[in-house]
């Protein structure tokens, strides 16, 4: 009782994926009895499920690739959202089964910086968070002072914006001795069975 798969391989029933199980974790445990986590917990947004299946090269009905699962773990802690990411193969009665489990990591920041050089000073100040609303957008705002000019800038950026494979990159600084705007579209890396 074996199967064939479209490059005309026999493969073992057993190997055939039957489901995929996505596992989100908050930034801490919801068990943690410390206000403050509890408090993060509710002003944290977590990963979506469609940013983390987006990533995925596998796919219910596929024979079992631990390739493609490994190559998977790697697109997700790219995304450098998550303090853990674990797939694993699970057997139930229906078959073989995949569970992702993925725990966020805390995504907003302060951008703080000082310096003073013979007299001059230099700072910078700003929030960036690195996952807007769940979706792994990142977007910023800054203030930086130096002794040539201040600069008010926002910045945002999608990896996956278009059909889950062409990025958005957006800039905008307001200069004290002019203005400076960039937008970036791009394709980035993917899977190492892609042909770009």
């Amino acid at each position: 009782a074996q199967g064939t798969a479209d490059s005309g391989v026999t493969v073992d029933p057993a190997m055939i994926i039957r489901g995929v199980q996505l596992q989100r974790r908050d930034v801490f445990d919801p068990h943690e009895r410390s206000w403050f986590a509890r408090v993060a917990n509710k002003l944290h947004i977590q990963t979506r499920f469609a940013v983390i299946r987006r990533e995925l090269l596998f796919k219910v009905g596929q024979p079992y690739d631990s390739a493609l699962v490994a190559e998977s773990e790697r697109n997700l802690r790219a995304l450098g959202l998550f303090r853990h990411v674990q797939i694993d193969s699970v057997r139930t009665a229906t078959g073989l089964m995949l569970r992702v489990l993925t725990k966020d990591g805390w995504s907003t920041e302060a951008d703080w910086r000082f310096r003073s050089t013979g007299g001059d000073v230099a700072f910078s100040i700003g929030l960036v968070e690195s996952n807007l609303l769940g979706t792994a957008s990142a977007a910023a705002v800054r203030y930086r002072k130096d002794p040539d000019r201040s600069t008010i800038g926002v910045s945002f950026r999608r990896p996956r914006l278009f059909a889950g494979t062409i990025g958005l990159g957006l800039q905008y600084e307001n200069r004290s001795d002019g203005n400076l705007s960039s937008v970036v579209v791009d394709q980035p890396f993917f899977s190492m069975t892609t042909r770009s």
